[in-house]
């Protein structure tokens, strides 16, 4: 993702802002929670000796209480069997009454004889009913030792407490023991109750066993067994220390100390959220101080950035919009040229054409005109003919009329023959006639009569069909006359028709001449044409390279327009098409 210019100056800035805070923040997080942590475990383990110190100055006290009282005589006379001992009892029970009086954390004060029975006790109403022979802290004791016992329930009265005994010695003979039930309630009242660290931390008691003898919640006292814990573990297992650790679901610290004289573990607690309190509220204010001066730094370099990137925006979009418009005119004369080439291209190629069909037409015109000219002079021979065909043609026509001329003549003497014929054959009829009136005698002149009519008959028919011959010849020779005057009528428009053709071949030649003068000329114009045509080309195509240079220095231009953009807006600009 490409950021602004503005974001590129301004996420640094934060940044760096956030990390110089944020480390200044972290380490004085870190070493004022060192230093409290420190403080804390100081003051956890200060209060633990101090309690540890009170519980061995308090027992100390009871200890040296009931080792003196057990030194004392009246005791020592409760335990004779005699009248003497018998008046020292009511003396024993008023004395312990006092002192147990003056020291309210004694629950009771007795003195039992070798067979663990009490004698003598602080509560005379004890006496007699009370045995303690299976104790521990009166075994340990009649055998001539002083002990303390561990922390349990009172026989009595149930409290928690602890049993103090001493032997009591006459005549370097143990005769019994005197034991006190210490109650914790008073100790736990002045000397462990009233620890307090933080609103949260307090302090608490286990025996030997791991059971809770003291805790400010009453509730578990005795009756939670939490030796199962690993903290518990740890602190039974230790003479001193720091654990860490949760308990019902709050995690917790504590400095421990084990009482050498007893073995029980004291311990100093503190709730881990209520002593960091302090800290939590300083990372709290660290972290709205630091949110408070980043958003500060952001509106401050925001302004600045503001008047230094808004003329960079204005100068961005200026030239944007002269890259765009440079872009799209190199395109439209990179278009107009590439058009230009391939248009002059195509007229190169169309003049090439042209010119080879014009040296085609050249050469075909050239040809016309020799054609035109051997026509010109076969014309003049066909005219020539043609004037000598009229002359035979009218001479035929006078030959033809001579003919027909001849034939009326012949008509005329077919006539004559043919009367003659006629005449002749009336001649025979009637010499026939004659020679049958005649009779034999005229029989040879019948027969020669007759000869002659037969000449007669067919010099008749000869004479019709001669006629008839000369008629046919005579129309014939008619319509060929007549045939031969269209034919020479023809043939005049023919030599007229020749001479015009003969006119217009001249005049075609002429303009043959000229028209391949002109072809030439149109082809050298054509040559010439597409020389510059060729330069043309040559310069479209220079354009159009020019015009892909100008593109792709527009295209570079629009290239550092987007860098330009996309550093100050972070944004890509958009692309011409």
């Amino acid at each position: 993702m490409k950021l602004s210019l503005k974001n590129k100056f301004l996420i640094p800035m934060v940044i760096l802002i956030i990390l110089g805070l944020g480390v200044s923040s972290i380490t004085s997080y870190r070493i004022s929670k060192q230093a409290l942590e420190d403080s804390v475990k100081d003051q956890l383990e200060d209060q633990a000796v101090s309690i540890e110190k009170e519980l061995s100055l308090w027992i100390k006290i009871t200890q040296i209480d009931i080792s003196r009282w057990a030194d004392q005589s009246y005791i020592k006379m409760v335990l004779r069997e005699s009248f003497i001992g018998n008046a020292s009892i009511t003396v024993a029970n008023t004395e312990l009454a006092e002192g147990k009086k003056k020291n309210i954390f004694y629950e009771s004060v007795n003195v039992v004889n070798s067979k663990g029975e009490v004698v003598s006790s602080s509560d005379s109403e004890k006496i007699g009913k009370l045995k303690v022979s299976d104790q521990p802290f009166f075994q340990e004791a009649v055998k001539g030792k002083a002990f303390l016992s561990d922390i349990f329930a009172s026989p009595v009265s149930g409290n928690t407490v602890f049993a103090v005994s001493n032997p009591i010695y006459d005549k370097d003979s143990v005769v019994g023991v005197l034991f006190g039930f210490v109650s914790l309630d008073d100790f736990a009242r002045t000397c462990v109750e009233p620890v307090k660290v933080g609103e949260e931390g307090y302090a608490y008691m286990i025996n030997r066993h791991g059971i809770i003898a003291i805790h400010p919640d009453k509730s578990m006292i005795l009756k939670s067994d939490v030796k199962e814990y690993d903290f518990v573990k740890e602190i039974l297992s230790k003479e001193n220390g720091v654990v860490h650790y949760i308990f019902k679901d709050v995690k917790k610290t504590a400095a421990f100390r084990k009482h050498a004289e007893t073995g029980w573990s004291l311990a100093v607690c503190a709730d881990v959220k209520d002593i960091m309190m302090p800290i939590t509220l300083l990372r709290n204010n660290n972290f709205l101080i630091t949110s408070v001066v980043v958003l500060f730094a952001v509106i401050v370099i925001m302004l600045v950035l503001k008047t230094v990137i808004s003329p960079l925006t204005q100068v961005i979009e200026g030239l944007t919009q002269a890259s765009d418009e440079v872009t799209a005119f190199s395109a439209q004369v990179a278009s107009v040229s590439q058009r230009l080439a391939q248009t002059s291209s195509e007229q190169a190629s169309s003049v090439e054409e042209t010119s080879a069909s014009l040296e085609e037409v050249a050469s075909m015109i050239r040809q016309n005109v020799n054609s035109a000219v051997q026509a010109d002079q076969l014309m003049k021979q066909t005219n020539s003919i043609v004037s000598d065909a009229s002359v035979s043609m009218k001479k035929l026509i006078t030959s033809m009329a001579d003919i027909s001329q001849s034939g009326e003549e012949t008509s005329e003497i077919i006539k004559i023959i043919d009367e003659i014929a006629f005449q002749t054959n009336l001649l025979a009829l009637n010499a026939s006639i004659e020679a049958a009136r005649a009779g034999e005698a005229g029989a040879g002149f019948a027969v020669v009569a007759e000869e002659v009519r037969n000449l007669a008959m067919r010099s008749v028919d000869a004479a019709k069909n001669t006629a008839s011959l000369i008629e046919g010849t005579n129309k014939k020779v008619k319509d060929g006359a007549d045939v031969v005057n269209h034919a020479a009528a023809a043939f005049s428009k023919v030599a007229e028709s020749t001479s015009d053709v003969g006119v217009l071949l001249g005049k075609i030649t002429v303009a043959s001449n000229e028209q391949a003068q002109g072809i030439e000329q149109v082809s050298n114009a054509g040559a010439n044409l597409d020389t510059v045509i060729q330069n043309n080309v040559a310069q479209a195509e220079e354009a159009a390279s020019i015009s892909e240079q100008m593109n792709a220095q527009a295209e570079q231009m629009k290239n550092f327009v987007n860098r330009l953009v996309s550093l100050i807006s972070g944004l890509q600009s958009k692309q011409l098409d």
